[in-house]
């Protein structure tokens, strides 16, 4: 603001003292503040600070979904059309470039598992007439409970989530060993990825193919600075590194794991899935 009085910022709703003095102001919180310039008697009721930053669910143009924005505009998607087909999208909303779409299949033995295929296809390998990329245009409304979109990818609007709707997650919680555990044919094709986490942020497992073939994983996993409701992710597969998010699925008790490769990876670079408890 202009240098002609002395300010203050105060919560809308505890009128709480967030700034004073000074010539601008770093809210803590998405919310209402009221903004008071002293020297002059100005007063700004109830200015609302939103943005897109968060964990968002509901129904997006493929299914049912959970985004996570991050502080940096870094979007990891995930949505389930219900009939076994689920699609992670990628992106950053503050980039030129589409956001990245990859498909990952259902379990093709539910013997062996069922979760989700955890590497997923860039849809035109099996779909020509598909696209491996979506633009979003996203605009927050109604006093930042909600997410607009209104692009090419088709109008949808998803909420803003509390901890009723997708649970609190922290380092602590998930340590222990998780698994994931499907199938891409009825016989022969079992694949299975197990994860450990340790209380202080280390993670280690590997990937196997029908009990053999283990490709080892390494890592590790932080809180995220502007959410208790998502983990920050990394970690080294198959030499290449894996960045994303984990959070508690809002239908189970299963985690959530959705991560990309780095751009030297092309075709496969999703990698995400259900993780059990062991």
């Amino acid at each position: 603001w202009a240098d002609d009085g002395w300010y203050q910022v105060q919560s809308a709703t505890t009128f709480e003292t967030v700034c004073e003095g000074g010539s601008s102001c770093l809210v803590p919180a998405r919310g209402l503040y009221n903004v008071i310039n002293h020297s002059t008697g100005m007063r700004w009721i109830e200015l609302a600070v939103f943005d897109t930053t968060g964990v968002w669910f509901g129904q997006s143009s493929f299914g049912d979904a959970v985004f996570v924005i991050d502080a940096d505009g870094d979007l990891f998607g995930l949505s389930s059309n219900g009939i076994d087909t689920h699609e992670s999208v990628f992106g950053n909303l503050g980039s030129d470039l589409p956001a990245l779409r990859f498909l990952h299949s259902g379990s093709q033995n539910p013997l062996h598992g069922n979760a989700f295929l955890f590497s997923g296809e860039r849809p035109t390998f099996t779909n020509p007439n598909e696209l491996d990329s979506v633009v979003f245009d996203f605009s927050v409304t109604n006093e930042g409970q909600q997410l607009d979109n209104a692009s090419v990818a088709g109008n949808f609007s998803l909420s803003y989530a509390n901890t009723d709707d997708v649970a609190a997650i922290s380092v602590a919680d998930i340590s222990g060993s998780w698994a994931s555990r499907s199938s891409f044919c009825s016989s022969g094709c079992d694949l299975t990825l197990v994860m450990s986490f340790t209380g202080d942020g280390f993670v280690q497992g590997a990937t196997f193919f029908n009990g053999a073939n283990e490709l080892g994983l390494a890592g590790s996993v932080s809180a995220a600075a502007e959410s208790t409701q998502y983990l920050n992710i990394s970690f080294i597969w198959n030499g290449v590194r894996k960045t994303g998010v984990l959070y508690y699925d809002r239908n189970s008790n299963a985690l959530v794991l959705n991560t990309i490769g780095d751009d030297s990876e092309i075709g496969q670079r999703s990698f995400s899935t259900l993780l059990v408890k062991q």
